[in-house]
């Protein structure tokens, strides 16, 4: 699956959210906001065909975490046209002030969290 901004295409101004795309984007397969993601101790949220997700809630920074369940992955969208898409460990999602998002990933079990930066272009 993958994690990117996605536009409803609504001509109504900017209406992208950050999403969790299914690697078959289909009718029955939509994207799924990060915002409609809640915690739960034994949910797993379902994404796609063989792609699901748990998720943990950070009160500290008011984040969440977000992990794949195997065989799932997550792959981020390059942070420049130069380089490729990547699989990370988890992401984590941090609300700010007036509900801005900063998001950071961890590429495995001892990594620490990088920044992630999506690269976007404006046609």
């Amino acid at each position: 699956m993958l994690l990117a901004y996605f536009s409803s295409g609504n001509s109504e101004g900017d209406s992208s959210s950050l999403c969790l795309i299914s690697e078959k984007l289909e009718n029955k397969y939509p994207p799924v906001g990060i915002d409609a993601l809640s915690c739960s101790e034994a949910g797993v949220f379902y994404i796609g065909h063989q792609e699901s997700v748990v998720v943990e809630i950070d009160k500290d920074e008011r984040a969440k975490i977000i992990r794949p369940v195997p065989p799932a992955a997550i792959v981020l969208t390059p942070n420049s046209p130069e380089q490729p898409g990547f699989r990370v460990f988890r992401i984590k999602v941090i609300y700010g002030e007036d509900n801005k998002l900063k998001t950071f990933y961890c590429r495995d079990h001892s990594s620490k969290w990088e920044p992630w930066v999506p690269y976007t272009k404006t046609f």
